[in-house]
């Protein structure tokens, strides 16, 4: 099993990691993208083409809320929202001549702290700095890459481990160690239950359906079932976003290979997938300085390269992710044919990171 934490990805010959505290003390102000001597529409071309190309491989990210960077705020972001009103049939009777109570909008508000995350590749060429650089542009590409994977891994490490999500067991099963490849594959008998269990709870949906996210083992496994393939007959698949698969029963599957594996007590691999409503969870915005290109020209270190033999290209992501809405997500936990032990993961929440 590999022991991935939250922020611990192994991406050679990438240089990953958070930055620490000191490095994050004073956020969004007075910080340079990248050297004084490349021009701002280049910094502007760059950082959207990160974007650009991490963007759409973002599955988590395209169903969060959204909220910028909270500038000269420090390091706190906050996600607000309503509660709920009241659905009392005889408080809202109308008596002729009376003009009722009104009502109060309670409003809550969730703070999170966000971190900085971050990779960088070097280069040996001079980085040119009067026009678009196809070595950077590269080295942004490839660095996309890396960037996609480590924000929505992020993101759904923060989704399943959250203990008041809604929690579904394939088939039905009581507890994770009673999950087997044989008899606990994902099924259209499941989606329907899951997709259930936020109707009861009236959570909205996204574009007239619930997305649900799936490990790409999984959504293998979903075409194969008897039911699954009769209703494709009636399908017509529109590729709306990235990973999308197509509408079961209420739900529209989406499949990453960033969804979560796990390993039970038997050694069985456990997919995790998730199904998710309307404003369940929030996360910062990657225009406006949520996620941004660093790059450094040959000498920009001064003294450290006295040579001018070093010159860099990096991306640094300031975020943080916080279910709002734990009733409005289903965390559901199957197993697939294709049993995928080596791709375990042991995963650290946030807390468990910094501590």
């Amino acid at each position: 099993m590999k022991n991935i934490g939250i922020c611990g990805f192994k991406f050679n010959p990438f240089n990953l990691f958070v930055f620490e505290e000191s490095d994050t003390a004073v956020l969004y102000e007075n910080q340079p993208s990248t050297d004084p001597g490349i021009a701002e529409e280049f910094k502007t071309y760059y950082d959207n083409r990160l974007i650009k190309k991490a963007g759409p491989n973002l599955v988590y990210e395209q169903f969060a809320v959204k909220r910028p960077l909270p500038k000269g705020r420090g390091k706190t972001i906050e996600f607000r929202g309503f509660h709920e009103l009241d659905t009392d049939v005889a408080a809202r009777k109308l008596e002729e001549g009376q003009t009722p109570e009104g009502q109060k909008l309670a409003t809550y508000t969730i703070s999170a702290m966000v971190d900085s995350y971050g990779g960088w590749v070097p280069l040996n060429d001079m980085v040119i700095t009067t026009s678009i650089d196809p070595m950077v542009t590269s080295a942004i590409d490839v660095l996309s890459t890396q960037a996609h994977a480590v924000l929505d891994k992020l993101i759904r490490n923060t989704l399943v481990t959250d203990d008041e999500v809604n929690d579904a067991l394939a088939g039905g099963a009581d507890a994770e160690a009673e999950l087997t490849v044989e008899n606990h594959k994902i099924s259209v008998a499941d989606i329907r239950r899951l997709v259930n269990i936020l109707k009861r709870v009236n959570a909205p949906k996204i574009n007239g359906a619930y997305p649900l996210i799936l490990h790409t083992d999984v959504a293998t496994d979903l075409t194969a079932d008897e039911e699954y393939k009769e209703l494709y007959k009636f399908l017509k698949p529109q590729h709306l976003a990235s990973g999308y698969v197509g509408d079961v029963v209420g739900a529209r599957i989406y499949e990453t290979t960033n969804a979560l594996i796990t390993e039970n007590e038997n050694g069985v691999a456990i997919y995790h997938g998730t199904l998710i409503g309307e404003g369940s969870y929030g996360t910062v915005k990657l225009e406006g300085g949520g996620l941004r290109t660093i790059v450094k020209q040959l000498g920009s270190s001064g003294t450290a390269d006295p040579l001018d033999q070093r010159g860099s290209v990096g991306w640094k992501a300031t975020t943080v992710t916080r279910v709002l809405i734990p009733k409005y997500l289903v965390n559901y936990r199957c197993t697939s044919s294709f049993n995928g032990v080596d791709d375990a993961e042991a995963v650290i929440t946030a807390e468990e990171e910094s501590a």
